[in-house]
């Protein structure tokens, strides 16, 4: 919520998304001030109830100073990253672990899954390439420029998803659904590095998006399954 307030100042006005919340959208400020208030009662509450509280607190810390200015770490190279591996995935996933698991044997589990699950998303990233660089923001893409950052994408997919299935030899939780995901996502790398044009490039990334994002959306759902199921064939 935040985020898009924010970016309706400068990203959102030459982003290929629109579904976005503009400077034109009749949208009460007070509505808004309103639920975002009540989504951070009801989730640190349900962070204190879960045991784990903290987690919680610093996930709400490092979610706010993503988008919000002057920090705004979504525009800060390397601090990009760093912000959006915590948030969407290495939090949420240590944060039951660690209360109800091993937490320093699952750190390295955790720390890998993480970089295989960020490097399919990275494409959300560079889909708004241009408008990033229109709005003048500094991010790991930007900075990288779109061939580097391709380049980089790929050995990081390619990279923790070897990591990813070597750890299956070390009885760890494994996925089929995501190692497969995770080899389309490097696929398309190669595809959109082999293109030409830049524009044809975002097109794709584009369509990838609309495809995988609701993918992704699903995952939380699909960790609580993939979690039952693992715990059931222990037995």
């Amino acid at each position: 919520m935040v985020n898009e307030l924010v970016d309706r100042e400068d990203t959102d006005k030459y982003s290929w998304n629109p579904v976005h919340i503009g400077k034109n959208t009749r949208l009460n400020m007070k509505i808004v001030g309103f639920l975002f208030f009540l989504f951070t009662i009801l989730g640190l509450l349900f962070s204190y109830l879960a045991g784990f509280f903290w987690w919680g607190i610093l996930l709400w810390i490092i979610g706010i100073m993503y988008s919000l200015k002057p920090v705004r770490l979504k525009a800060r190279f390397g601090l990009d990253i760093l912000a959006q591996i915590s948030c969407a995935i290495f939090i949420p996933f240590l944060a039951p672990i660690s209360t109800l698991g091993n937490l320093r044997n699952t750190l390295v589990f955790t720390l890998i899954l993480s970089l295989m699950l960020w490097s399919v998303v990275f494409p959300y990233q560079l889909a708004d390439y241009e408008a990033d660089v229109r709005a003048g923001l500094k991010s790991t893409h930007v900075v990288l420029g779109m061939k580097n950052s391709l380049i980089f994408g790929f050995f990081l997919v390619v990279g923790s998803v070897s990591s990813y299935v070597m750890l299956r030899f070390f009885n760890y939780s494994w996925s089929i659904f995501l190692v497969l995901l995770a080899i389309f996502s490097a696929a398309m790398y190669l595809h959109w590095y082999r293109m030409k044009s830049q524009k044809k490039q975002q097109e794709s990334m584009q369509s990838y998006v609309r495809i995988v994002k609701p993918l992704s959306q699903i995952l939380p759902f699909y960790f609580l399954v993939w979690m039952f199921i693992t715990k059931l064939l222990a037995f």
